[in-house]
C-alpha cells in the first residue's frame, strides 16, 4: 500500500514559540534587573545588587541572546 507524507512550515506555532520565549526572556531581565538595581535617590539596593551569580547569569542570557549560530 503506497504512503503519502507531506511536509509543510506551521508559521502560526513557529511564530507563537518565539512569542512565549521573548516574553519569558523579558520576564527573567526584568526580575533580574529589579533585584540586582541600586537606588541611588532612595539608597536602596536590589535583594540581589553585587550578587556575582545573578550578574553573572544576566551577562550569560545577554550573551546566548546576541550570539549566533550556524546551521548546517
Amino acid at each position: 500500500m503506497p504512503a503519502s507524507v507531506a511536509v509543510s512550515q506551521d508559521k502560526d506555532s513557529i511564530k507563537k514559540l518565539i512569542t512565549d520565549f521573548t516574553t519569558a526572556y523579558n520576564a527573567v531581565n526584568a526580575l533580574l534587573r529589579e533585584q540586582t538595581k541600586y537606588d541611588s535617590a532612595s539608597k536602596t539596593a536590589g535583594a540581589l545588587q553585587g550578587d556575582a551569580t545573578a550578574i553573572g547569569l544576566q551577562n550569560k542570557l545577554r550573551s546566548i541572546i546576541g550570539g549566533s549560530t550556524s546551521l548546517a
